[in-house]
């Protein structure tokens, strides 16, 4: 990513000047109880109770508010509202973030402002109770409200027009006026995301995912992750359309297509749990005010992309972005790459008829000196298991002096709550996962704030539980009741031997405490082998301990790109060995049987940017063919 040109594009928000038009809304949340055990004395019927009641902009006016938290100035809303409550607090919102509302026009009968209302019982949102669902946009209404933008519409760098009710406030009649205010001012940028009509808008770009396109087309929902797929029904639309396009794929990034050339950008790399709602509002939003600036298509999807997965990240909220998350995230962040292959295997293609994948073209010109090798799971298994003591560390953690006091259904819920969390963040740094454990302790509120601890005091709980099972299992190696191959990947030593005798100059790299990982190496009796030394995290340093391992042996190794080969079954020692131009192995083991392929870990492999993969070390030979070439 050019980040000087990402910086320099946000700087120019503030003198962009943005229209609105569409269903402003508020998403109302509140916590639902319903066994009260309490009777209406009028009613006799039960009553439940609320509690924590809040409000924010939906729809449109989420659009409009993250125009605002990415620095847009000057925002004009167009819509329609009622003279009702929910409409004096949509007004109050809208004011209080400085957007222009004088062409927001309060109707004083027929019409109930846009609303979704969402209980949450137990934090699980339930039946959800819609207001204004059943307008409809009468032809005077909607004619005073065109004449507004009329008005207004010479002042607009881009105007983002917005459906998201059943009955949208800009019906066909709406857009065939709305059409003609276009015609006459070219020069505004306009940008739709249409719920429900697939029309020409002038001058506009179309907000499109795989659904609304098979959709329209008539087809087969097909997959966002083919991008062969993705190019060939866009055209395909924009051929019926005559509209250009920007087409959102989730993980897999955007695609934008102006009826003669293509223009992506692949998805950010996240890991944990996803959650889409919002994003594609921050994404719009995002790219329209980027191309208001004047930046150039290929800046803007990056933008837009970024916000896209800030938002992403975002669990069970709504949300917003800002410019200094972008920035960030800019900074931080690393691109998937081939998705379609990474979820479905059956596009794997082999080495000469081995277990041995190549994904892509292999780098040209290795002349290997050097190589940096990840040691759980992909050499060593002392730590399998981790799961199950995480989970222990969760249960016991969240739930403190009341561990033994909860219900058997609580207790119940909340290791589903642990289970999803280990299996949705599995991949990433200890530490990352500490945070989320901390998160949810506070969300569940059974131990008082002032006794959470601090993820990295979490960290060194779990570290401590896993140690037990890590020093009980080198003791039967070292009393014999067990061999190295019971703890190490099959032919992974055997690996090690190889590249030692051919003098390549060996890294062991860990996210783990150094001194632990030097024990363990020389526990199973590979510690000499690593001619570079063993490396692993050091005291509380700040950040993904893996990440800083390798970079610091890539640094004072001297390590560059074509003498490079970095072998691991997680994603950040290949996104890390990608940066700088290795050759990747991802090793998707089963740690459990210790050989075979693990899925899981070859999806997130690929995703990392893995150049080959293989289940274990059990075909070395051909492995060696691959790497040397002999």
């Amino acid at each position: 990513m050019q980040i000087e040109e990402i910086k320099n594009t946000l700087k120019n928000f503030d003198k962009v000047s943005i229209g609105v038009i569409g269903d402003f809304a508020l998403d109302i949340y509140y916590n639902l109880k319903q066994n009260t055990g309490e009777n209406s004395i009028e009613t006799g019927r039960p009553v439940v109770y609320g509690s924590s009641i809040k409000s924010q902009l939906g729809a449109a006016g989420n659009i409009a508010n993250n125009l605002v938290t990415i620095g847009v100035k000057n925002i004009f809303a167009f819509g329609l509202l009622g003279n009702d409550i929910l409409g004096r607090e949509l007004k109050y919102q809208l004011n209080d973030k400085k957007i222009n509302i004088e062409s927001l026009i309060s109707l004083d009968k027929d019409w109930e402002t846009y609303t979704y209302v969402k209980p949450l019982e137990n934090k699980d949102e339930i039946s959800r109770l819609d207001f204004g669902s059943q307008n409809f946009s009468s032809n005077e209404s909607l004619n005073i409200l065109l004449e507004n933008l009329k008005k207004n519409i010479k002042i607009l760098d881009a105007l983002i027009i917005n459906q998201q009710f059943k009955n949208p406030l800009l019906n066909n009649y709406a857009l065939t006026k709305l059409n003609d205010v276009l015609a006459e001012n070219p020069n505004c940028k306009v940008f739709c995301d249409l719920r429900n009509e697939f029309v020409r808008i002038n001058n506009s770009i179309l907000k499109v995912n795989s659904f609304s396109i098979s959709k329209e087309l008539g087809i087969e929902l097909f997959d966002e992750k083919d991008s062969d797929l993705s190019q060939k029904y866009l055209k395909l639309l924009y051929d019926k359309i005559k509209t250009p396009l920007l087409m959102i794929r989730g993980e897999s990034g955007l695609i934008y297509f102006d009826g003669n050339n293509f223009h992506s950008v692949p998805g950010i790399y996240l890991t944990g749990e996803i959650d889409k709602l919002g994003a594609g509002n921050a994404c719009i939003s995002t790219f329209a005010a980027c191309i208001g600036s004047g930046a150039s298509v290929k800046t803007s999807l990056e933008i837009a992309n970024l916000a896209y997965a800030i938002i992403a990240k975002r669990i069970k909220q709504t949300g917003t972005v800002s410019q200094e998350e972008i920035i960030k995230l800019a900074e931080e962040s690393y691109y998937n790459y081939d998705l379609a292959l990474a979820y479905d295997p059956r596009k794997a293609k082999y080495f000469e008829n081995s277990e041995i994948e190549i994904i892509g073209e292999l780098p040209c010109n290795l002349n290997i000196q050097s190589v940096i090798l990840d040691h759980d799971g992909t050499i060593s298994t002392l730590r399998e298991g981790w799961e199950t003591v995480m989970h222990k560390v969760m249960i016991e953690e969240i739930c403190g002096e009341k561990l033994l006091q909860i219900s058997s259904d609580e207790y119940n819920r909340l290791s589903i709550i642990c289970e999803k969390f280990i299996n949705d963040t599995t991949g990433i740094q200890t530490i990352i996962q500490m945070m989320g454990l901390r998160d949810i302790i506070l969300e569940e509120g059974y131990v008082q704030k002032d006794k959470v601890k601090t993820p990295a005091e979490y960290k060194a709980i779990y570290l401590d539980n896993l140690m037990y099972s890590v020093n009980d299992r080198i003791k039967k190696y070292n009393n014999g009741e067990r061999s190295i191959h019971d703890f190490t990947i099959l032919g992974s030593v055997e690996m090690l031997k190889n590249f030692h005798g051919k003098n390549l100059k060996l890294f062991l790299a860990s996210g783990t405490d150094e001194d632990s990982v030097v024990a363990e190496a020389q526990a199973l009796g590979y510690s000499n082998l690593f001619s570079g030394g063993i490396r692993g995290s050091k005291g509380n340093e700040i950040g993904d301990a893996k990440k800083i391992v390798i970079n610091r042996i890539i640094e004072e190794g001297n390590c560059k790109g074509e003498n490079l080969m970095v072998v691991g079954d997680g994603p950040v020692e290949i996104i890390e060995g990608r940066k700088v131009g290795a050759l990747c192995i991802g090793i998707a083991s089963d740690e459990v049987r210790r050989h075979g392929m693990n899925y899981k870990k070859r999806t997130r492999l690929i995703r990392a940017g893995a150049n080959i993969i293989i289940p274990d070390f059990s075909q070395l030979n051909q492995l060696l063919k691959i790497i040397f070439k002999s």
